[in-house]
């Protein structure tokens, strides 16, 4: 999983935040130079050009990649028309050709179609994280680096400015929920690019039949372990071998995923584990009771 801020233009936000768009095209001028590690269902965050403290540009919204597609700007256009953040096509080519380094139009454009987008109250500023960027970045960079899941803390920091509820589609209460998954979402993923088990074939296909049933979803990275909302957040790990050394491996799984977990953020200590398995033994029940994870048989 990868979180990246991308320089923008703030105009372009704030016409899909006026217009309520929760999935629009983010386009790049040019499909050449390519991510290096930026995929379907990691994040963009928009880092506004016009929002400038003290020269350091703010984070105004987010949202999550679901395609990366290229085409001309014809193609484009006729594709998203105003959700490229533009009233009319002319603008929105003058607005291309006006940040193209060649100042004319590219053969071809990089489309980013972004959904779950969520902008903010109030830009947000990387240095109240103790994190620097660049004033000279003049397109995007990955933020959740080493140790540190920036990503988690724009987003919980965005919570505290409330919604602005003439552009939202969410209440207050939805859209602090929304902020609150996103932020739990971005710390799992990111925990587990680091942690990552070894994923079958059946276990894939065994979990997404019951992701399926209970509407859950996959960490971000994982095709085993997932997140199940509701009253309580819960995060599954499947385990199909029940023996002692499958066992073993799974608690040492879940205990350093906890612990990561709460050093991201100590309100993640509630987050519920559970063990889905297709039996489970006296003996191996017992010991996760006492290490305060749940279990829960498929067959339930």
């Amino acid at each position: 999983m990868a979180s990246i801020v991308h320089v923008t233009d703030k105009d372009m936000i704030e016409f899909h935040r006026l217009n309520g768009n929760d999935s629009f095209n983010f386009w790049r001028a040019g499909s050449k130079m390519k991510f290096t590690d930026f995929k379907v269902g990691d994040t963009l965050f928009f880092l506004a050009k016009g929002s400038e403290r003290k020269r350091e540009k703010g984070i105004i919204g987010y949202g999550k990649c679901r395609q990366i597609t290229s085409c001309s700007f014809n193609t484009m256009w006729r594709k998203f028309g105003t959700l490229n953040g533009y009233l009319n096509k002319k603008s929105c080519a003058e607005a291309i050709i006006k940040v193209n380094k060649d100042k004319k139009m590219p053969e071809k454009m990089t489309c980013i179609l972004l959904e779950e987008v969520a902008f903010f109250n109030s830009p947000i500023y990387l240095s109240e994280f103790n994190a620097k960027l660049s004033n000279k970045l003049e397109s995007y960079t990955y933020i959740d680096k080493g140790n540190q899941c920036l990503s988690e803390k724009i987003i919980m920091k965005a919570m505290s400015f409330g919604v602005d509820l003439w552009t939202s589609k969410l209440n207050e209460e939805e859209f602090k929920i929304k902020l609150y998954q996103d932020a739990i979402r971005q710390s799992c993923g990111f925990i587990y690019q680091k942690i990552k088990l070894n994923e079958t074939k059946m276990l894939k296909q065994l979990m997404r039949k019951y992701n399926e049933a209970k509407t859950g979803e996959f960490i971000n990275g994982s095709q085993a372990d997932s997140l199940e909302w509701g009253k309580d957040t819960i995060i599954n790990v499947p385990m199909l071998v029940n023996d002692f050394n499958k066992i073993q491996t799974i608690i040492g799984h879940i205990t350093l995923f906890r612990k990561m977990l709460t050093d991201i953020n100590p309100e993640y200590e509630k987050i519920i584990f559970r063990v889905l398995t297709q039996n489970i033994q006296p003996d191996i029940e017992t010991q996760l009771t006492s290490l305060n994870i749940e279990y829960k048989k498929l067959s339930d």
